[in-house]
């Protein structure tokens, strides 16, 4: 391989891309998770979880958490019906 196109040719046709399904090993999941006191917690392991966590995974009722004006994970509590969010669960 003697150009950058060439190794991304070459790539894509081993399929070693690491985003590509069956590149080598099992993947990690999408999003840290989490139950607390029967609350399921879901947070964002980098930018791209982050977004896809906002805008695929979170429903309005959910509680989204992110520290202002700082880089971090985005934080999701899911909405359990008839329960508001405790004190603890948005604390931890």
């Amino acid at each position: 391989v003697q150009t950058l196109k060439e190794l991304r040719r070459y790539v894509k046709q081993h399929n070693l891309h690491p985003d590509s399904p069956g590149a080598g090993g099992e993947t990690a999941p999408l999003f840290k998770e989490e139950v607390i006191d029967g609350f399921r917690i879901l947070i964002g392991r980098n930018a791209r979880n982050n977004d896809l966590l906002t805008q695929k995974y979170a429903y309005k009722e959910d509680l989204w958490l992110h520290a202002r004006d700082v880089p971090g994970s985005h934080v999701l509590i899911k909405y359990r019906a008839g329960k508001t969010f405790p004190k603890n669960v948005i604390e931890r």
